[in-house]
Formats: structure tokens, C-alpha cells, sequence
């Protein structure tokens, strides 16, 4: 019996194997202090990639392609070349970095196509409403995206803790800390980044 109840007990432990591998996996790694456009940026770019659909699990500096399916966002690990008829509207190539942040190379002349300024022009002002508070912005950062499915929700975990050591290494731990959204975007007001349908810090 007791033979049995371990075996039966078994695949719990594997599962807590597997996830204790993913979070080792999303781990941020080589954290660099960033310049509050840069942080921004970075933010910004990783929650886009952050909300498309993809059932995989993304690997460090390998191409994946960013598709737009009715104003919904898929990830896909095949490139616009390699489909016979692309039924998506293709966006960019995407990357995930040692650090946990995403970066992006539009396809050219994205911003002639009206589909795709609308889309980055509602979800950047999005991004700054939620930001626009004198809520400490390390409060802010997306932990405990519960909401997300499991491969994005442990990506946006290392890219928050990513988020937060690289502004205790630009301002220390104790201004970071109490640094609200509000005084982040004064400290980049007039700066390209904050124009709706522009994109920033591509690959």
C-alpha cells in the first residue's frame, strides 16, 4: 500500500518539478540599469508581446513572428515567408532577452496600415492611464497576472522582477520603491515615446 500511495503521489511531485524548472527558466538575468524612456520601452513592448496568444514556451533570443488576427495578437513560431497564405496580418519579429524583457522589429511601414496604428495607439494609451497614478509603479508591475495564461503569466513574472531591480539599480532601492507612475511619466514628458502611434527600442 504504502508502494502505491507513493507512486500514486509521484506526478504531483513532478509537477512541482516542472514548475520550479519554468521559474528557474524566467528567471531575469543580467539586469542592467535603464533610463526611464529605455525602462518604458521595454515595458511597454514585453506587455504587448506579453498579451498575444501562444501556447509554447519561448526560449532566450530566438525569433518568434507577432501576428494580428482580429484585433487579437498571436505569437507564432513561423515566419511570414513560410506560410503559403498567411491568414494574419504580420506585425514584427520578436525576441525575449537574458533580462526578461522583449524587444520588437516592425515590419516596415507599419504605420501606414491603419489596423495596426490603431491597435499600438489604444493599447499605449492604455498602458499610460494605468501607469498616470501616485500609485508606487513597483506596485504596479505584473507579479501576479493571474489572468494570463501559464507561459505568459511566468514571463510577465520575470519580466516584473526584471522591471523592478533594473530601477533599484538606477535609483536605489529606497527611491524605487516609493517612485509613483506619475512622477515616471514627468520625468519623460515631451519624449517621442509618449506619441501614440510611435514604437521604441526595436531590435
Amino acid at each position: 500500500m504504502a508502494s502505491k500511495d507513493i507512486i500514486a503521489a509521484n506526478p504531483q511531485g513532478k509537477a512541482a518539478i516542472a514548475l520550479l524548472d519554468d521559474l528557474t527558466a524566467f528567471k531575469a538575468c543580467n539586469v542592467k540599469s535603464k533610463d526611464v524612456p529605455e525602462w518604458l520601452a521595454d515595458y511597454f513592448t514585453s506587455l504587448l508581446v506579453l498579451s498575444a496568444s501562444f501556447n509554447f514556451k519561448p526560449v532566450l533570443n530566438k525569433p518568434y513572428y507577432l501576428y494580428l488576427d482580429n484585433q487579437q495578437w498571436k505569437l507564432s513560431l513561423i515566419e511570414p515567408l513560410e506560410w503559403n497564405n498567411c491568414p494574419y496580418l504580420y506585425f514584427a519579429q520578436c525576441s525575449m532577452h537574458e533580462d526578461k524583457s522583449w524587444s520588437l522589429q516592425p515590419v516596415d511601414n507599419w504605420e501606414n496600415n491603419e489596423s495596426l496604428v490603431d491597435i499600438i495607439r489604444a493599447m499605449k494609451k492604455e498602458f499610460f492611464d494605468s501607469l498616470n497614478s501616485e500609485t508606487p509603479i513597483i506596485e504596479s508591475l505584473p507579479y501576479f497576472a493571474q489572468q494570463l495564461p501559464y507561459y505568459q503569466r511566468l514571463a510577465a513574472f520575470g519580466l516584473a522582477d526584471s522591471l523592478k531591480n533594473s530601477l533599484q539599480l538606477k535609483l536605489g532601492t529606497k527611491a524605487s520603491q516609493v517612485l509613483d507612475g506619475k512622477s515616471l511619466l514627468q520625468q519623460v514628458k515631451g519624449h517621442k515615446f509618449l506619441e501614440l502611434n510611435t514604437l521604441q527600442h526595436s531590435v
